[in-house]
C-alpha cells in the first residue's frame, strides 16, 4: 500500500485542481476564423505541455513500480489470465491516472497541430487576397 499512498500524495488537491483546469482549457471552443483567439489558445496550451509531459512521466514511473510490486506469485491453481486480471485490478488506479494525463497530452498535441494548420490556412488565404488587390 505504500505505492498507493505515494500516488495519493503526488495527486494532491492542487494537482487534481490543475487537471480540472487543463480539462476546461482543452474543452473550450476556439473560433476557427479568428487567428488572434487561435494564437492565444495555442500559447496557453503549449505553455502547459511540458508540465503535463512531466506529470505523465512521473505517473508512468508509478505505474511501472506498481506493475512490478503487485505482480502476483504464480500458484498452481492460477492461470496466466488469473494473474493478469489480479494485476490489472491492483494497478487500475495507477493506470487510470496515467491514461488520463496521457489523454491530455495527446489532446494538446492534436489541438496544436490543428491550430497550426488553421493559422497556416489563414496566412495563405490572406496572402492570396493581398495578391489580388
Amino acid at each position: 500500500m505504500a505505492l498507493t499512498r505515494k500516488l495519493d500524495e503526488y495527486l494532491d488537491d492542487e494537482r487534481v485542481e490543475y487537471f480540472k483546469a487543463i480539462n476546461g482549457i482543452l474543452s473550450c471552443q476556439v473560433p476557427k476564423d479568428d487567428p488572434e483567439k487561435i494564437k492565444e489558445h495555442l500559447t496557453v496550451i503549449i505553455g502547459h505541455r511540458s508540465t503535463i509531459a512531466t506529470i505523465l512521466a512521473k505517473l508512468e514511473m508509478f505505474l511501472d513500480e506498481a506493475l512490478s510490486y503487485y505482480l502476483p506469485q504464480k500458484e498452481k491453481s492460477d492461470t496466466d489470465l488469473d494473474r493478469k486480471l489480479k494485476l490489472d485490478s491492483n494497478v487500475s488506479q495507477f493506470r487510470y491516472w496515467r491514461n488520463l494525463v496521457e489523454g491530455y497530452l495527446k489532446t494538446i498535441d492534436i489541438q496544436v497541430s490543428s491550430m497550426q494548420s488553421l493559422l497556416s490556412y489563414e496566412k495563405k488565404h490572406l496572402t492570396q487576397l493581398e495578391g489580388t488587390t
